[in-house]
């Protein structure tokens, strides 16, 4: 085996610019989550006022000192359902978390999409380069997978 090689300078200034390139696509794609003001519209709006119910319950089950939250006691028209052991509960501690440190729950929810377009579009800038695709394919990928 010969001597490792070392990325260059330009190389590691291009990747830089890859990966600079997939963040830029990845908060482009958000933009619309974040220019308005009020509800957040997923779905065509069906979405939307479950994910504030759902983070509220989740916030308030958290600050009761309750982990992990199986229970939401108003969903089901106040008779209770058990939603997050349905339903992916990761966005929602992420979204509580956020609410709990004092942002609204809907600033919460549009700032954990956000970290979802973000850490998504990057994701998939670095699966493609580990696909051993080039630079413009790796930035293309994450174009594609945040459209």
């Amino acid at each position: 085996m010969g001597p490792r090689r070392h990325a260059s300078l330009d190389d590691r200034a291009r990747e830089t610019l890859g990966v600079s390139l997939a963040l830029l696509l990845s908060v482009s794609a958000a933009l619309p989550l974040l220019v308005g003001r009020g509800m957040v519209y997923t779905r065509a709006g069906g979405d939307s006022p479950f994910l504030l119910q759902r983070v509220f319950e989740m916030s308030s089950a958290l600050a009761d000192g309750s982990f992990p939250v199986r229970w939401m006691p108003t969903g089901n028209l106040g008779l209770g359902y058990p939603a997050f052991n349905y339903y992916a509960a990761l966005p929602y501690y992420v979204a509580a978390a956020l609410h709990l440190a004092g942002l609204s729950v809907i600033t919460a929810i549009k700032v954990t999409q956000l970290l979802g377009f973000v850490i998504g579009g990057l994701s998939a800038y670095g699966l493609a380069r580990a696909l051993k695709l080039g630079r413009p394919a790796a930035v293309a990928a994450a174009g594609f997978f945040t459209a």
